[in-house]
C-alpha cells in the first residue's frame, strides 16, 4: 500500500492550479520535518523565549521513473519544470493521514543511469515556505427575509447586519497573511481584525472615496501585496486601487496567532453584499 504521494504543482497569483506532474514513484525523502532557531534570555533557574523562527531545510528525495521509455519520462518531467518555471512551483505531499503543501525551487535535478530497469534522478527542493495548507472561508451579511437563513456559524453583529461564519483560527505561531475579496455593492468599504474574546480590532483597512458597485471585487491582497479592484469575476485587467486606501490606517491584513473575528461593513440593504478571504495555514 502506498503510504506517500509527492507531487509539483504550478499556481496563479489567486492561487488557482495550472498544472501539475506526479511523482508516481519516490523513495528516500528527507527535510519533511522542522527546525526552528530560538533566541533566550537564560537565567540560573529558567531560560525565556524572546524570539523564534522557523529555519528552512531543503528537501530530498529519489523520483523513479521505470522502463520503458524511462529517458523519455525524465525529459517530460524537465520540459514540464522549465515551461511552468515562472509560475508559483509548489512540492504537494500527502500521507494516509494528511495533505500540506511548500513552496519551492527545484534547486538540483540529478542525472543518472537506467539500473534493473529504472531511472533514478536524485532531487534537491529549495523550501521557500513552511508547509501549509490553503484555507477559504465565505463571509456573508445576513439579510431579514422570512424564511431565508444562512447555514453558516459564529454571527458577528455590526451595521445593522450579521456576518455570518466570520470567525476563524491562526494555528501558526506568526502573523499570516491575508487575501480579501470584498463582493459589491459595498460603499466606502471597511475591513478589521479582532481578537474573538476582544472588542477593538487590532488591524483596520479602508477606504473614504470607493464605491464597490454589484457585479465589482475589491481584492485586498497581502499575499501578493497589491490591492485590485475587477470590473466583474471575468475580469483579466482590473484596476490597480492601491493609492486609494486609507493610508492613516493598515495597507493589508495580516492575521495574528489565536481566534480572529473579521469585521466587515457590509448591510442589509446591498444582498448581493460578501466578502471571502483566502490565507494560507502554515504548519510546524
Amino acid at each position: 500500500m502506498r503510504i506517500r504521494t509527492f507531487e509539483f504543482q504550478v499556481y496563479d497569483a489567486l492561487m488557482n492550479l495550472i498544472d501539475r506532474f506526479p511523482l508516481s514513484l519516490t523513495t528516500a525523502p528527507s527535510g519533511l520535518g522542522f527546525r526552528q532557531e530560538v533566541k533566550l534570555v537564560e537565567t540560573k533557574l529558567i531560560d525565556y523565549i524572546v524570539d523564534r523562527q522557523m529555519k528552512k531545510a531543503d528537501i530530498k528525495l529519489q523520483a523513479h521513473f521505470p522502463e520503458p521509455n524511462s529517458y523519455l519520462k525524465i525529459r517530460s518531467f524537465r520540459v514540464w519544470y522549465g515551461k511552468n518555471i515562472k509560475h508559483k512551483t509548489v512540492l504537494y505531499y500527502r500521507n494516509d493521514n494528511e495533505e500540506k503543501w511548500i513552496d519551492c525551487i527545484i534547486k538540483e535535478f540529478g542525472s543518472t543511469e537506467v539500473d534493473t530497469t529504472i531511472n533514478t534522478i536524485p532531487l534537491t527542493i529549495q523550501a521557500l515556505s513552511p508547509f501549509y495548507q490553503l484555507r477559504q472561508k465565505q463571509i456573508m451579511a445576513a439579510i431579514t427575509v422570512s424564511g431565508k437563513n444562512y447555514a453558516y456559524d459564529y454571527p458577528y453583529s455590526y451595521g445593522g447586519g450579521v456576518l455570518e461564519n466570520a470567525t476563524f483560527e491562526n494555528t501558526f505561531f506568526e502573523d499570516i497573511p491575508l487575501r480579501i475579496r470584498v463582493h459589491g455593492k459595498v460603499v466606502n468599504p471597511q475591513v478589521s481584525l479582532k481578537y474573538e474574546d476582544e472588542v477593538e480590532a487590532y488591524t483596520i483597512v479602508r477606504f473614504t472615496d470607493l464605491t464597490i458597485n454589484e457585479g465589482q471585487i475589491l481584492e485586498i491582497d497581502a499575499i501578493n501585496s497589491r490591492i485590485l479592484l475587477y470590473a466583474s469575476a471575468e475580469d483579466t485587467n482590473p484596476t490597480d486601487v492601491y493609492d486609494q486606501v486609507d493610508k492613516t490606517k493598515d495597507t493589508f491584513i495580516y492575521v495574528k496567532p489565536g481566534v480572529n473575528t473579521l469585521v466587515a461593513n457590509l448591510d442589509q440593504v446591498n444582498i448581493t453584499a460578501s466578502v471571502q478571504i483566502t490565507y494560507v495555514q502554515y504548519q510546524v
